[in-house]
């Protein structure tokens, strides 16, 4: 009987420590998987918001990717009320004879650098560039209601600036034409599995 008290008042201490362990090993894997999940939501919500800048171009406002990024949000086909701007610098082809590559691509980085923070401001997205211009559209794929409006104040704060940075001497005397035009089109996603882009069409 005292040997069996004595293994007893060993085993104990053994056992106890054995408990520890398998009850740390358990915390350690519940927040190992916690862990994993958390990893995983991030990853899984980065590559959703790759994928709404892929579909939407990389100059679309911070504000338009984070509702794109909600729930509920889906670039789907739909014909929508839009304004549609074209705008395109005058005389370009003349400007860019005497320039080289290296300089044309310069004034145009500088000129559309701030015309696209106008646009952005106003809620309006940047759908494609046109050469020595770009299409931007108010209204799609997400809309304020004053879609006209924005595209108006939008040009009017582009042509302001372009004439404060001539003025300033930032920029070589330069003329843009700037068109809107507002009705129904049909807007969302063409393409092929691989790239596609967000347009409208109407």
């Amino acid at each position: 009987r005292s040997h069996r008290s004595a293994a007893r008042a060993v085993g104990a201490p053994h056992g106890g420590r054995a408990l520890i362990l398998a009850g740390t090993g358990l915390i350690a894997g519940l927040i190992g998987r916690r862990i994993r999940r958390q990893v995983t939501r991030m990853f899984e919500t980065q590559h959703e918001r790759q994928k709404v800048l892929d579909v939407f171009g990389r100059h679309v406002s911070p504000e338009v990717v984070n509702k794109l990024l909600e729930p509920s949000a889906e670039p789907s086909s739909e014909t929508r009320h839009v304004c549609v701007m074209f705008l395109d610098i005058r005389n370009f082809t003349t400007y860019s004879e005497n320039k080289s590559p290296a300089d044309v691509v310069s004034f145009l980085n500088q000129l559309f650098g701030f015309m696209i923070e106008e646009v952005n401001r106003h809620h309006g997205i940047v759908n494609k560039f046109l050469g020595d211009g770009f299409m931007a559209v108010f209204g799609a794929p997400l809309t304020d209601g004053r879609d006209c409006r924005n595209a108006v104040d939008a040009s009017r704060a582009i042509l302001a600036r372009l004439e404060a940075m001539i003025a300033e001497g930032a920029l070589p005397p330069t003329r843009v034409g700037i068109g809107l035009h507002a009705g129904d089109a049909l807007t969302g996603t063409v393409g092929s599995a691989t790239r596609k882009e967000y347009t409208v069409i109407g």
